[in-house]
């Protein structure tokens, strides 16, 4: 079996950490990384176990706070009002926080950018209080889009905030559009100053402009090779939406489940039945070594009873599924 989502790296005894590595039972796991103090554990167990060990980096949106905003922040909101440029930059987070995510993903060619994204009802220890949503939307703004340049996926979290996920991404894509207007505005109008009108020359010019369409609308660079919804608890309704995102990037959406998330409640758990089998990923969200490789267990079970298929196909749509997914 394949872990695509665990925490294993924070538990206090490596020896137990270890051996779950080790257990011939595993194929494979992919550490996500939550905060700065994890991200090196992530990196030196993936130094020690390369043919085990996926790693993941970056900053999980409860430990948003510790990305100092830089001196001229400009915010997610800002960014999406701005259609001026088709370049993303990453100015919403200071340039050592950016070079240190760099230095990680660039040192592991197959590594991924996670655990990132939005929560809208966890409460900060420190304060007691919901943790500050705009940070939160800098923050994994910030990383999306160094996923995006990498070519890297992306392991998404996403709590109560499902929907705002799916506008973000609407939203990358209306950058991609207005990219394309202007783009067919400048052709448009270099063609009619050089262009004398004749058939052969006005063919050309339409196949130049084809070229230039399929460049702007060509979603790398501007997105995650493969974005993971990890612990899905979206609606059904939201799911499909998901999948249906033009230009191919529904294509490139993967649903993950747990034991912990989606095996609360029939609601959560029906979204599987809707998810195409090729999109179906398994994961354990554990930090306990003990307990991932019978949470796995437990996790596939369900998910072969709700499919109706057996704990053989199962386990090979998983490993297949999981295997895409990390693949470049």
């Amino acid at each position: 079996m394949f872990d695509v989502h665990a925490h294993i790296q924070n538990f206090d005894s490596l020896d137990a950490v270890k051996e779950l590595i080790e257990n011939h039972a595993i194929t494979g796991l992919c550490l996500m990384g939550t905060c700065y103090s994890d991200l090196d554990k992530v990196r030196q167990l993936a130094i020690e176990y390369p043919k085990k060990v996926i790693p993941a980096f970056g900053i999980h949106p409860y430990f948003a706070y510790e990305v100092p905003a830089p001196p001229s922040s400009t915010g997610i909101d800002e960014v999406f009002r701005s259609k001026q440029s088709c370049e993303y930059f990453t100015n919403s987070i200071p340039r050592d926080f950016e070079s240190k995510l760099l230095a990680y993903l660039n040192e592991f060619p197959e590594s991924v950018v996670g655990e990132i994204g939005l929560d809208k009802v966890a409460v900060d220890r420190r304060t007691g209080k919901v943790f500050d949503f705009g940070v939160q939307k800098d923050v994994f703004d910030a990383q999306f889009r160094i996923a995006s340049q990498l070519n890297k996926p992306v392991s998404l979290h996403c709590v109560k905030a499902h929907q705002d996920m799916y506008d973000y991404l609407r939203c990358r894509l209306s950058e991609l559009e207005a990219c394309t207007v202007h783009a067919n505005d400048t052709i448009i109008a270099t063609s009619n100053s050089l262009l004398s009108g004749s058939l052969d020359s006005l063919k050309s010019a339409s196949k130049s402009r084809s070229k230039s369409i399929k460049r702007v609308l060509d979603l790398t660079f501007h997105f995650p090779s493969k974005i993971m919804l990890h612990s899905y608890s979206g609606s059904t309704e939201l799911a499909k939406r998901f999948l249906k995102l033009p230009y191919g990037l529904g294509d490139r959406i993967y649903f993950s489940f747990s034991q912990f998330v989606n095996m609360r409640s029939s609601k959560l758990g029906d979204t599987l039945l809707v998810i195409p089998r090729n999109r179906i990923l398994l994961e354990s969200d554990m930090e306990d070594p003990r307990n991932v490789y019978s949470s796995l267990l437990t996790v596939h079970k369900w998910a072969c009873e709700k499919l109706c298929i057996t704990e053989e196909e199962m386990l090979k749509i998983s490993l297949q599924n999981s295997a895409d997914f990390f693949s470049k």
